[in-house]
């Protein structure tokens, strides 16, 4: 092993110290928070002595299945392209519920019903948790899954040594992602998404923080002199910027920036006009930055009508379509002007396939996420089935080159949504619980209840009594001081509609159970049992042969 392909290695696998877990509710703005309004506590160090060799173990974890396998395991380099689509939040039975309900819309009982990714011929259970927390966090999760090594809740990119919103020694601990690998190996490279793009998911592809939300250059900084970053923002849009400067350890001239930047988040690339109006930079115009340094090949579109008129020629391409998230798929087409997740995906891939030596992209359904968090599980369920057909778009336009495409759909991390009681077959997913008889069933108290709802919510407990900007209600609540209320009062189908809860939280939160992994193409199949989040970089490092093609293009 040479001396390029050392540096890269061990950019991924520094050794990690075991840590301890803390976190508490949150007395911050949620928009400045982690994870929709947790805080993290002051860090603890459990045991220092403990090496915890994540890179090394996933390696390994790929070489036992390989052996087990013998020879028919041999797909290292066959994948030219690898599409890796992130259900953010999507757990198990986010799948299920959505499963049906996509069903029962095509006409069917619901329940018999196969989403497109349930037919690939590979599964697996991913354990999502973070070295500092049992209920992971996207940074952490999306760290893990483009490194191939774990990390704290709220840190991006960054080694288990990197506490949240903490400075100390950055460049000792920064790590090298597999879109990295991809584009220094000369490959072209895309990131998709429904939320912002730089936003936890997306920034985890391609940027460093020891805080996820220094996604501007106005973020807040908490105890911090300064960013000792680069905010997320301009690190996309700057993105040669990070192999400038010896970025662990590896100094090189990509051929481009990222290819394809599609999603929302457009203030975050904007400079301030005023009290009312413009973005929430403090300097610069970063999407005028963008334009000068690749307008005259590239093209920046901002609604759905200018990315349908591209010929797929154009090259890089940069699309913010909302000054925030983009909105729920259940009001987009008929409210907005802003493409569907099929419709973005569709675009990058007629960009990134232009390449002879391969791509990767990067797909994200973030708002699924968003919807849980909101205790409304119709917006999260529709942007699920959202996120089902830009796979089927994705598995259209790779269906010549499928030999050599590995697509890979999981999810980061699960949510308190649970599906519940004895509905009959074919019982309305979004409403009540029915039995056989067709009886509407109570519960202990008397009272009928939904098949779907949450452990905790913004409608758990008496509810919320104000509206809050990006979070959503006021809400009634699920329970007075009478006890629950009856859901039968309200339509539980409609839109807006907030499952009940049973605890009051501002924000509902993750869950810590494993979340499904699902696979096709070469490489896929190293997909199998139970593995830890991180493994799956190594999955798709093997399946691309990326470090070694990396290594041969810093020779």
């Amino acid at each position: 092993m040479n001396f390029n392909k050392k540096l890269l290695i061990t950019a991924i696998s520094t050794s990690l110290l075991i840590s301890g877990c803390n976190s508490s509710s949150s007395d911050k703005e949620p928009e400045q928070d982690p994870n929709w309004g947790w805080s993290i506590s002051d860090p603890e160090i459990n045991n220092p002595d403990v090496v915890n060799p994540w890179f090394d173990d996933g390696d390994a974890y790929i070489a036992s299945i390989k052996s087990t396998a013998g020879e028919q395991v041999d797909s290292k380099g066959k994948a030219k392209n690898i599409i890796l689509f992130v259900g953010d939040g999507m757990g198990i039975s986010t799948i299920t519920a959505g499963r049906i309900l996509e069903g029962q819309m095509q006409g069917k009982l619901g329940e018999e019903h196969q989403v497109v990714f349930e037919q690939f011929p590979y599964t697996a259970l991913s354990k999502t948790y973070n070295t500092d927390a049992q209920t992971a966090d996207s940074a952490a999760t999306m760290t893990a899954m483009m490194t191939g090594v774990k990390n704290r809740q709220a840190v991006l990119g960054l080694d288990e040594n990197v506490h949240y919103n903490n400075c100390d020694d950055i460049q000792s601990h920064q790590l090298i992602t597999a879109l990295d690998l991809a584009k220094i190996a000369g490959k072209s490279t895309g990131v998709v998404t429904t939320t912002g793009v730089t936003h936890a998911t997306p920034a985890g592809t391609y940027g460093y923080s020891p805080n996820r939300n220094w996604e501007y250059d106005a973020a807040d900084i908490g105890d911090n002199d300064t960013m000792c970053v680069p905010d997320l923002a301009k690190q996309l849009i700057e993105y040669q910027h990070k192999f400038d400067n010896s970025y662990a350890g590896l100094t090189t001239t990509l051929d481009s920036g990222m290819d394809v930047i599609l999603g929302g988040g457009r203030d975050y690339f904007l400079p301030k006009t005023g009290i009312f109006g413009g973005g929430k930079r403090d300097e610069g115009d970063l999407i005028e930055q963008w334009q000068e340094a690749y307008g005259d090949t590239g093209a920046y579109v901002s609604n759905g009508d200018e990315l349908a008129m591209l010929t797929g020629q154009e090259k890089p391409l940069l699309g913010l379509f909302n000054d925030s998230h983009l909105d729920f798929e259940l009001v987009r087409e008929e409210e907005t002007d802003q493409p569907s997740l099929a419709d973005m995906t569709t675009a990058a891939l007629n960009v990134l396939q232009q390449n002879d030596q391969g791509y990767f992209l990067m797909v994200e359904a973030g708002r699924i996420d968003h919807g849980h968090h909101f205790g409304l599980a119709k917006n999260a369920l529709y942007d699920f089935m959202a996120f089902n057909r830009a796979i089927e778009a994705a598995i259209e336009m790779t269906k010549e080159t499928q030999n050599e495409t590995l697509i890979i759909v999981t999810a980061d991390h699960s949510h308190t949504f649970t599906m519940a009681g004895y509905p009959k077959r074919g019982n309305d997913i979004l409403g009540l619980v029915v039995d056989g008889n067709d009886q509407v069933v109570l519960a202990d108290d008397g009272k009928p209840y939904t098949t779907l709802g949450y452990a905790n919510s913004i409608n758990g407990g008496t509810g919320f009594p104000i509206f809050i900007p990006g979070l959503g209600g006021p809400t009634d609540g699920s329970f007075d001081s009478e006890g629950r209320l009856d859901p039968s009062v309200s339509d539980s189908a409609s839109d807006g509609y907030y499952q009940q809860a049973l605890v009051p939280m501002l924000v509902e939160t993750h869950a810590g159970e494993d979340v499904g992994i699902f696979a096709t193409g070469p490489g896929a199949e190293l997909v199998r049992g139970v593995m830890e989040q991180n493994t799956l970089f190594h999955i798709m490092e093997h399946a691309g042969n990326l470090l070694e093609n990396a290594e041969n293009a810093l020779n």
